[in-house]
């Protein structure tokens, strides 16, 4: 018995040594302890802000290790752009956790794997492709025209999620057309529900590490967020059905029914259309696309604001452009630089995703002189390149003019990633925010009420980065 104890003891000891070396040629990081791996040395929410630290003392490529699952963050925008196109990192990770979002499988447009994901996106990229301009236009617009009515010019506002639902009602008047608008209690309590699981996310959190730990640690936000979210859109998909005309397709829902059509008839063993796929689909882009438009609208403002010569001359382009008597619309963006400028420069000072989401190893792979084994999860540094005074002059500075000269942005900007798993919403996020920019500063100037004209630009972190909560004036500018 005594000699059993011994071994037991000898191969316990083993075993945690063992966990707690490196694989041969894995990136350096920090010190692996026993059974937690580096997790001790991981915030609990902004990966990022150790980021610069760790690079500084490891290098670009960045090696941890959290429970039993090793993981390595992509620093230095030539290694991230070549991490993001590798053939072997284009794949999420797949744990009951994210599964329990999409019916207990791997689906949707976010988590989704394998050939029906890219049938499905393949699907949505040309649904997307196919809003046209006016579409989009005539969308926020009206949702723009809502928001200026609940705005009281002149008085003090609190801007957070609530104050820009703007956001989360155009996306759901893009997808599920304007019979959104029926809906809009409940397009609100997702909203908030969204705002919650986004903001208390831990990309890093025990429950996605260790799944079988789900139990103990799972954010009622997380579930109460996409159950309700689930229900929204099966009732939603119920009645779009039962006056669904395949001669009228106007939205999202109409074209994916017309798909399933198709399928069933061409293809009847198939089931890549199904009414689960579309549910977890509709999730993927109205939670993603909608927060995280919100939270860079509520960046902009806060940055102009700190920054009057920005908002002058935001101003001064829109009234020599545009006027102030019409809508700005998206073929005036060619004659307006700094608007865009203006959103690339909120995009690089601060990243809603500041670690982008995670890729997966599929095999054992060389890169950048590592090894990394099937399996290991990848982060990229997007925040820590887009604030590195090696690239850009005085990083902290909110500069839109860098955005005007060409030769000043000497990498790829890849806050919506790259490859196959590239955002499919970029151009859509794009051209919105655009437009909530023009719209904005076109009727109204920004300023701060008294006392309050320092806000904190640290970022709430989360899986979606969103400013905090801080005040502003709005003051209607009056017709020429």
């Amino acid at each position: 018995m005594y000699f059993v104890a011994i071994a037991i003891l000898v191969i316990l000891i083993t075993l945690i040594i063992q966990n707690c070396r490196r694989p041969k040629n894995f990136p350096p990081g920090p010190l692996n302890l026993p059974l937690i791996g580096s997790w001790y040395d991981i915030p609990a929410r902004g990966v990022e802000t150790k980021i610069p630290g760790w690079r500084k003392r490891y290098g670009n490529i960045i090696g941890l290790k959290i429970g039993f699952r090793y993981l390595v963050i992509v620093c230095g925008n030539e290694d991230i752009v070549a991490g993001l196109k590798h053939p072997n990192f284009q794949s999420r990770l797949h744990t009951s956790t994210l599964t329990d979002r999409s019916f207990r499988k791997v689906l949707g447009i976010f988590f989704g794997d394998g050939d029906q994901w890219s049938e499905v996106k393949r699907f949505t990229l040309r649904f997307l492709g196919q809003v046209s301009n006016n579409r989009l236009e005539v969308v926020m617009q009206e949702e723009m025209s809502d928001w200026f009515k609940a705005v009281t010019s002149g008085q003090v506002h609190e801007i957070n999620s609530k104050f820009l639902d703007f956001s989360i009602k155009s996306v759901i008047n893009v997808f599920i057309g304007k019979n959104g608008e029926s809906h809009y209690e409940e397009v609100d309590k997702i909203r908030e529900l969204t705002y919650r699981a986004f903001k208390n996310g831990r990309i890093t959190g025990i429950e996605i590490v260790h799944p079988q730990m789900k139990f103990f640690f799972s954010s009622e936000q997380k579930v109460a967020a996409v159950t309700y979210t689930q229900k929204f859109f099966r009732r939603v998909i119920a009645e779009r059905r039962k006056t669904f005309n395949p001669n009228n397709i106007v939205d999202f829902i109409d074209a994916f029914l017309l798909e399933q059509q198709k399928e069933k008839a061409e293809s009847p063993n198939s089931n890549y259309y199904s009414d689960e796929e579309l549910q977890s689909v509709l999730l993927d882009l109205v939670q993603a696309a909608s927060e995280s438009s919100a939270n860079t609208a509520g960046f902009v403002m806060m940055y102009v604001a700190m920054n009057p010569q920005v908002q002058d001359k935001l101003h001064q382009e829109l009234d020599r452009v545009v006027g102030r008597e019409r809508f700005p619309t998206l073929d005036d963006r060619p004659n307006l630089p700094y608007v865009d400028a203006v959103l690339s420069e909120t995009m690089r000072i601060n990243p809603v995703s500041g670690i982008g989401a995670g890729h997966i190893a599929t095999k054992d792979t060389d890169f950048a002189n590592y090894r990394l084994p099937q399996g290991t999860l990848l982060f990229f540094g997007h925040q820590d390149t887009l604030n590195d005074p090696t690239i850009f002059n005085e990083p902290k500075q909110f500069r839109p003019e860098r955005f005007l000269k060409k030769e000043e942005i000497k990498i790829k900007m890849t806050n919506f990633g790259l490859g196959k798993r590239a955002c499919i919403g970029e151009i859509l996020a794009k051209n919105s925010l655009y437009l909530f920019i023009a719209y904005l500063f076109q009727k109204y100037s920004l300023s701060f009420p008294k006392g309050y004209e320092h806000p904190d630009t640290t970022p709430e972190y989360g899986f979606i980065n969103s400013p905090k909560p801080y005040k502003l004036i709005l003051t209607e500018r009056p017709l020429k």
